[in-house]
């Protein structure tokens, strides 16, 4: 057996390799169309990211907690908030621009431009952020749009010009 296993599929180009071939992955080899994932894939990529935020927060809490006790417990509690709460939203928009939290990349699932097939970057990753609060707002009806999308864009997808596919 020969064969390489894909998994897990690569974070970022490997060294010596062109984005091209960083595309190509994401591609049918009969095709050339990207196989968009599926609303069970997506519903799977989606509680990976909540299970990737969830440990990101709760090391960010033990780690506060920590130096708040230590140091200074009346002044640095309200600090302590803050930063978390910071760090928590800039990683989830940093994810977005990547193509997704570490978890969801592992799986193969992927965020990326329509067009080009790379990962959308931190300006759009925030806008299909903040749109994606407007998803969950509107009892998540943004993201059931994908089932009757042509291209299974939900309403964040399409804000960015995005597609989620399948690698």
């Amino acid at each position: 057996m020969s064969e390489q296993s894909p998994w897990p599929p690569p974070s970022e180009p490997p060294a010596g390799s062109t984005s091209a071939t960083f595309r190509e992955s994401a591609q049918t080899s009969l095709t050339g169309a990207p196989v968009l994932a599926h609303f069970g894939w997506r519903l799977l990529a989606f509680i990976a990211d909540v299970v990737n935020l969830l440990a990101l927060f709760m090391a960010l809490v033990l780690g506060a907690s920590i130096l708040v006790w230590t140091w200074a417990p009346e002044e640095g509690a309200g600090i302590s908030v803050a930063v978390i709460a910071g760090a928590t939203i800039w990683y989830r928009i940093k994810w977005e621009g990547m193509g997704g939290s570490p978890l969801r990349r592992a799986m193969g699932v992927w965020i990326v431009d329509a067009d080009t097939l790379e990962p959308i970057g931190t300006k759009r990753g925030f806008v299909r952020a903040i749109v994606r609060l407007v998803s969950e707002f509107v009892l998540y009806l943004g993201y059931l749009w994908m089932l009757w999308d042509p291209k299974r864009q939900t309403w964040h997808d399409k804000a960015v010009k995005s597609i989620v596919v399948k690698k």
